[in-house]
């Protein structure tokens, strides 16, 4: 019995902080693409910023999402997976264009590489529970 609990609340955990992560990524993007709008911005720039946004979201996905002190590294690396899937998936739906793209693995790479960081450093520094 104690090993489901754990186990659910391990899966709650990633998952919480990556659904975390798609939202905060999600209003940043709409942000940015209003100030896009009204103010002329370069394409090198909006790139920089969109790394940026996957970083904080990914950051405060995890900082928020997990809940438990333990196995940190895999909670962040399957929360920015599940973040960066998630986020191709829906704008591949916004797009309607679901075509595969190296651009959509390094995304992946990155998010997990992201989410591992920040998984370890909240286990560890985070508030104790």
């Amino acid at each position: 019995m104690e090993k489901t609990v754990k186990t659910k609340n391990f899966i709650f955990d990633f998952l919480k902080s990556a659904l975390i992560a798609i939202v905060v990524g999600a209003i940043l993007t709409l942000v940015l693409a209003l100030i896009v709008t009204y103010v002329p911005v370069s394409d090198k720039v909006v790139t920089i910023i969109n790394q940026v946004i996957k970083i904080v979201s990914v950051l405060v996905g995890c900082f928020i999402g997990i809940s438990e002190k333990k196995f940190g590294l895999l909670k962040g690396l399957l929360a920015g997976i599940v973040y960066s899937l998630g986020t191709i998936l829906i704008f591949a739906i916004i797009n309607r264009d679901f075509s595969f793209s190296w651009g959509a693995i390094i995304d992946v790479g990155v998010s997990a590489l992201i989410g591992l960081i920040v998984g370890v450093i909240k286990v560890n520094f985070g508030k104790n529970q």
